[in-house]
Formats: structure tokens, C-alpha cells, sequence
């Protein structure tokens, strides 16, 4: 929607997603996903090893440097990978393999430097093992979200004329979760992703959360959050002085993402 100029009218973009917890103050990750495959040579693992070229210890050996560039990574770095091909017979030499890798920061101009490390990494294994590599970057990464204060605030504002608790700005600015598409909307236009809490008890994206978001207290609470985001736009829209400081701080949030 970025790339087809969906975004380009628009002034600003609010959301909420269901949480175990509530905030306003949302920090998420930027991510980049890579696949990667390594081709090599089959042959019999028994009666003719020679003349093999292991694509799985390709893999194997990416995915143990990216291991051992861990002591390396910033504490809010992550990487996670999965080895998803890895050889059809144990008596034929793999001559495939193929690895699934996300990288992720919370600041977005780290994350390319993290990749660039990964990348290294596939790159290495495949000169080790005499392999070939393809390595495929997705062309449209996930930034990391642009919290606008203007638009948080607002929203806790409205929220908490309704019962809801905030934690302090600082506390929530401390709860980093995963990645989201709405991070690349946040580098277009001021953003707000709100989340609301319809079980403090319960993980994210889970079995449980699934059942408490049908509760009754769900279905309330995500009647408040859903009034805050309408009165939030509704003050934005009917103040020009408020909108244009709201895009002063867009702009700087994003020179300095």
C-alpha cells in the first residue's frame, strides 16, 4: 500500500492491536528476511563421498557462524533462522539446502548493518563448502514503528478518561515487541499503534489469547480502545496548530530513525 502511493493524501495513521497489557508508547523492530539457498553436488555418501559437495554443511556452517556472531550482536539485536531443506536420503550427499533467516533491530539504520553481517556469514559457508549460494532479501523490509507523542499522548488521554492504567512513558518505551507492517506506514505519515489489554495473563498470539480476546472484557475493552482512537482523531482534525507539530516531530523521527 506504501509503494502504491495509498498513504499519499493521508495526514496520519492510527491503529490498536489487542495486548496483554496497554500502551501507547509502542517500540517495534525492524526486520529483514533472507532465503538462502545452497546448491552443491549429489553423490553416494558411501561409495563415492569424493565426488559430493555437501549443500547441508553449507547450511550447517552459516547457520553456526551466525551463531558465534552472536557474542558480537547489541543486546536488542536478534536473529533467528531455521535450516527448513536439508537432503532428501542420509546415503546421498545433500545437494541442496535452504535456510530461513530474519534479522532484526529496533533501530532501522542498525538493521542494515546487521545484515550485512549475516550476509557474510551465508557467503562464507558457501566458499567453505565449495557451494554455490542464492541469497534472496525480501524487496520490502518491515521499519521499525515511529511512536508520534503527539498522537500517544492523545490517545492515553482519551483511554484514560475511560479507566484505562498507562505505565510511564519510560516503561512502555521498554517493551520491545516483534515487527509490523504498519512500522513502513509510521515512515510516511505520523503514526500511533495502540495496544489494549484484554488479559494481562496470557502471551501474544497464542492458543489462550485467542480465547480471551472472544471474552466479554475483550470485547469492552476493545470498544474503549476503538472510542480513544476516534476521539484522538477527531481533537488532531479540528486542530491545524496541533496537526502541523505532529508533522514537525514526523519529520525528525525519521531523519534520525
Amino acid at each position: 500500500m506504501v509503494s502504491s502511493g495509498c498513504f499519499k493524501d493521508v495526514d496520519f495513521s492510527i491503529m490498536v492491536h489487542p495486548a496483554p497489557f496497554d500502551l501507547a508508547f509502542y517500540v517495534s523492530q525492524a526486520l529483514e528476511k533472507a532465503e538462502v539457498v545452497y546448491k552443491g553436488k549429489a553423490a553416494h555418501a558411501a561409495a563415492f563421498p569424493w565426488e559430493g559437495r555437501n549443500a547441508l554443511d553449507a547450511a550447517v556452517m552459516a547457520y553456526n557462524s551466525i551463531s558465534m556472531l552472536r557474542q558480537h550482536m547489541k543486546p536488542t539485536w536478534r536473529v533467528h533462522g531455521i535450516i527448513s531443506e536439508g537432503g532428501v536420503k542420509p546415503n546421498i550427499i545433500p545437494e541442496r539446502a535452504k535456510l530461513e533467516f530474519w534479522v532484526r533491530t529496533i533501530k532501522n539504520k542498525e538493521c542494515a548493518i546487521l545484515k550485512s553481517k549475516v550476509n557474510a556469514c551465508f557467503e562464507a559457508a558457501a566458499k567453505a563448502t565449495d557451494c554455490t549460494v542464492d541469497i534472496a532479501w525480501d524487496p520490502i523490509p518491515h521499519a521499525g514503528v515511529l511512536t508520534n507523542s503527539k498522537l500517544a499522548y492523545l490517545y492515553q488521554k482519551y483511554a484514560g478518561q475511560m479507566g484505562v492504567v498507562f505505565p510511564s512513558r519510560e516503561e512502555q518505551e521498554s517493551i520491545v515487541d516483534g515487527s509490523t507492517d504498519f512500522g513502513n506506514v509510521s515512515m510516511v505519515v505520523p503514526g500511533l499503534h495502540a495496544e489494549f489489554c484484554i488479559d494481562s495473563s496470557v502471551p501474544f498470539h497464542s492458543h489462550v489469547f485467542r480465547v480471551a480476546a472472544g471474552t466479554q472484557y475483550a470485547h469492552d475493552q476493545t470498544i474503549i480502545a476503538a472510542k480513544s482512537l476516534c476521539f484522538t482523531a477527531i481533537e488532531v482534525l479540528n486542530d491545524p496548530a496541533l496537526l502541523k507539530e505532529m508533522k514537525e516531530e514526523f519529520l525528525q523521527a525519521v531523519k534520525d530513525a
